[in-house]
Order: C-alpha cells, then sequence, then structure tokens
C-alpha cells in the first residue's frame, strides 16, 4: 500500500483533533471493516487518535507537580504533569496554571481547582497554593532549560532595548502572550493575530536570515545547512516548543538531510 504512513499520521493527527468530541468518531467504526485497505487505516488511525487524545481528568481540585516550560502575562505552561487524587497519575496534556509566581524551567507543586477545555493546554489549573524548586536537569531537559534561560535573557536585553515596544517584540520572536488588554484587543480587531502566534512562516524567515548570515563564514553546502538547521530547530524548541514552529522545523531538517544526501 503507498503512502501508508502518510494516512497513519494524517488519521492521527485528525483523531487527537476530533477527541473532544468523541461521539462523532464511533460513527468512523463501520468503515474498519470496509474493503478498501486505505479507508481501513485511515478510520482505524482517527479512532486511535481520538481515543489517546481523550482527557482522563474531571474537574475538581487536585495536587499537581510539573515542569514550568512557558511563561506568559498571567500564566505559565507546564509538562511533565503529575496529579494526585487518592494516587499520582501522569497526565498526557500539557497545564496551563494560572500563577506569575512560578520561574521558567523550575519544578513546581501546586494545589487547587483544574478545569479541562477544548483548545491548547487541554487542562487549566488556577492554584490556591503554589511553590517552585530548582531540578537536577539531564539530557533534553537540561538542553531546553538552556534554551529557556537564554531566551530569557534575550527577553530582559529587548525590555531594556525596546522598553514600551519590548512585548510586542517578545510576541513576535517568542510568541509570549505579554501584550497588555488594550494592545491584544487591538491586535485582535485589527485581524494580525495570526503573525503574533509563531508558525512555519516566523521558522523559515529565521532560517532565511540564519542561511544568509551562516553563508557569510562558509559557502559549502553541507556544513552551512547542518549549522543553519541546528540553530534553526534550537529557535524551534525556544518557543515552548509550540507546535507549528517544531512542525516548520522538523520538516526544514528532512528536506535538508534529503538535499545533503541528493
Amino acid at each position: 500500500m503507498k503512502f501508508f504512513w502518510l494516512l497513519f499520521f494524517l488519521g492521527l493527527a485528525t483523531g487527537v483533533l476530533l477527541s473532544p468530541v468523541f461521539a462523532v468518531v464511533i460513527f468512523l467504526v463501520p468503515l474498519v471493516f470496509l474493503k478498501r485497505i486505505e479507508t481501513k487505516v485511515l478510520a482505524f488511525a482517527v479512532i486511535i487518535g481520538a481515543i489517546l487524545g481523550i482527557r482522563s481528568v474531571l474537574p475538581g481540585s487536585y495536587e499537581m507537580i510539573g515542569f514550568v516550560t512557558q511563561v506568559r502575562a498571567r500564566s505559565v505552561i507546564a509538562t511533565d504533569v503529575m496529579i494526585w487524587k487518592d494516587k499520582w497519575m501522569r497526565l498526557k496534556h500539557d497545564v496551563q496554571v494560572n500563577s506569575d509566581e512560578l520561574p521558567l524551567g523550575y519544578d513546581f507543586y501546586a494545589y487547587g481547582e483544574i478545569e479541562s477545555r477544548v483548545g491548547y493546554p487541554a487542562y487549566v489549573l488556577t492554584p490556591h497554593f503554589s511553590q517552585s524548586t530548582r531540578r537536577t536537569l539531564r539530557g533534553f531537559e537540561k538542553l531546553r532549560a538552556y534554551l529557556f534561560i537564554w531566551r530569557e535573557r534575550f527577553q530582559q536585553l529587548l525590555q531594556k532595548t525596546l522598553k514600551d515596544k519590548a512585548q510586542i517584540a517578545e510576541s513576535l520572536f517568542f510568541s509570549q502572550r505579554t501584550l497588555d488588554d488594550n494592545l491584544s484587543s487591538a491586535v485582535k480587531r485589527s485581524g494580525l493575530s495570526h503573525v503574533f502566534a509563531v508558525s512555519g512562516l516566523h521558522v523559515a524567515i529565521v532560517y532565511g536570515f540564519l542561511e544568509i548570515l551562516v553563508s557569510i563564514f562558509t559557502y559549502r553546502m553541507v556544513p552551512r545547512r547542518i549549522v543553519t538547521t541546528i540553530l534553526t530547530m534550537l529557535y524551534a524548541l525556544s518557543t515552548g516548543p509550540t507546535p507549528s514552529a517544531l512542525r516548520a522545523a522538523m520538516m526544514l531538517m528532512i528536506w535538508n538531510v534529503f538535499k545533503i544526501m541528493d
């Protein structure tokens, strides 16, 4: 069968998107029993993706531990999250914690109310109590923490240099939700909200700029592509990473790998 993995991954992604309305996915079950193999694979993948994306935690009061990967205006985004209610249970989703007291790159403990929603992150915690502590990092987590520290220092440089305009630059570069309410409303009314969400366009612009910068030092294709791709991937990871930025960086990486092999 041609394009098996493409169909399968497309089905998985569609299933995850449809997981909040799981009842719709049930109607795809009969398609699994059709004779055409492409239809069966796609339907099966959608069902698997929807099952993986199901919210497993009911709204209520929970204890939580996790790791802060993004800092926004009045909240943070946490990964590697576990919650306690009778026993510790790992969440499959990132969590938005409505607190401005938890620093970037730190573990935290919090107790509060969890709500589920359609969108990203899938869960929102409103804490009654929260406390952070530095983690001993290893491997990829250590690299990610260094990227977040670099991003935080770059944001401080922007604040010193641009002052009142710094929050606009932070949103453009890193998709940080630091815009005040008035400016955020103005951006929404202007129809430019997508410009302030780091996406494939931003990654492509950064890649193009880095390609020009690296070419100053070497015109050889292989080292230029390798260095540019690595730096672009690091930039994408420093955004959180946001799914669209990571997807674009991975596509550029795959494209460059095949260009080098060609």
